[in-house]
């Protein structure tokens, strides 16, 4: 497979998702992304590209601290984000936004674990679909992280999201977004190892009531039957 010589791949892992579903998730992305350059960012060592560790804790605002570790490094017009707990299929990572604007792939169904079909909702964005030009991005993150200095003042979990999105609320420079769609899909998989929210045992159950979205399926092309996806968690 071609080597995306305008992009990288950020990779966002806290080493909390089972062995097998890590060791799956690696093989699925290397295959689309073939020889294409790759900088991830851990709590525990791997061997994937360019590997950094992150030591900070980890909070909701951490996951854009260390995607500014990350692009600081990249060397390529554009980077794409990869998290830990997606699939993602090849032409998703042939996406470019204009170089003034972020970009969201709108194609993702998502899969919660205690309900194995995949279903559609109207979300048309999350950090795990971003592909930026690095410029723009490394500008963006730097300006919260000027104003909000990591663990020291952490930026409030209600305005710590997507890039394009939470800049009003910041209170720093307005950045615009684009809406984009590969042909195949991206799909994000709920679960029940979360680092960043409440663990307890009433939050997980009301995670669990979340509903599903009105379009669903249980086999989608690439990725196939949902149950056998959401069997690479146990």
């Amino acid at each position: 497979m071609g080597f995306m010589r305008d992009l990288t791949i950020v990779f966002l892992t806290t080493n909390k998702l089972p062995i097998e579903w890590a060791r799956y998730h690696k093989e699925s992305v290397m295959e689309a992304i073939g020889d294409t350059k790759v900088i991830s960012l851990s709590c525990k060592p791997i061997d994937f590209g360019t590997n950094i560790i992150q030591t900070e804790k980890i909070t909701k605002s951490n996951i854009f601290y260390q995607m500014l570790r990350g692009v600081k490094i990249v060397d390529t017009e554009f980077f794409a984000i990869v998290e830990d707990d997606t699939l993602y299929p090849k032409d998703h990572f042939e996406l470019r936004p204009p170089v003034d604007k972020f970009a969201y792939n709108q194609n993702r169904w998502s899969l919660y674990t205690w309900d194995p079909v995949y279903n559609l909702k109207n979300y048309i964005r999350t950090n795990a679909t971003l592909i930026a030009p690095t410029q723009l991005a490394l500008e963006s993150l730097e300006e919260r992280f000027k104003k909000y200095p990591h663990n020291m003042k952490d930026i409030p979990k209600e305005m710590s999201g997507e890039l394009g999105y939470f800049e009003k609320e910041l209170g720093v420079t307005l950045r615009k977004t684009v809406e984009l769609k590969s042909d195949n899909s991206v799909v994000q998989i709920d679960h029940d190892y979360f680092t960043v929210f409440d663990d307890r045992k009433e939050s997980v159950e009301r995670r669990h009531r979340k509903s599903l979205g009105k379009i669903k399926a249980n086999v989608i092309p690439i990725w196939g039957s949902a149950e056998e996806i959401v069997k690479k968690f146990k």
